[in-house]
Parts: C-alpha cells; structure tokens; sequence
C-alpha cells in the first residue's frame, strides 16, 4: 500500500484538476513519499515541476520561504 502511494505521490500531474485540487492532492499523497519531501526546498520544486507552464511562470516570480 505505502509503495502504490509513493508511486503515486510521484507521477502526480496536475492535469485538469484545480490549483487547490492538486495542492491538496500533493499534500495528502507527499505524506507517504517522506524521503522525497525531505526539505522545504524538496517540497516546493516538485510541487511546481508539474504545474501548469503559465501559472509555473507566475509563482516563479513570488519567493515563498516555506511550502
């Protein structure tokens, strides 16, 4: 259970879901991928890797000292 979790924490794509629909997905699926997670830094990069190209542009701008 935990590893299909993991493997699905990690081929999570935001796809046609909402920004808040993915967010809370990451959110709930990075709780079984620990070690991928590790640091903040972790957290917010692949949070962004699969966002959307135009709303990965507009949050590249902000700084956000914590996920």
């Amino acid at each position: 259970m935990m590893e299909l979790k993991q493997e699905e924490f990690r081929s999570l794509r935001m796809g046609s879901m909402t920004l808040a629909e993915y967010h809370d997905t990451f959110e709930q699926l990075a709780r079984y991928a620990p070690n991928d997670v590790r640091e903040d830094a972790d957290k917010q990069r692949l949070f962004m890797k699969d966002l959307y190209y135009e709303l990965r542009l507009q949050l590249a701008r902000n700084t956000c000292p914590t996920f």
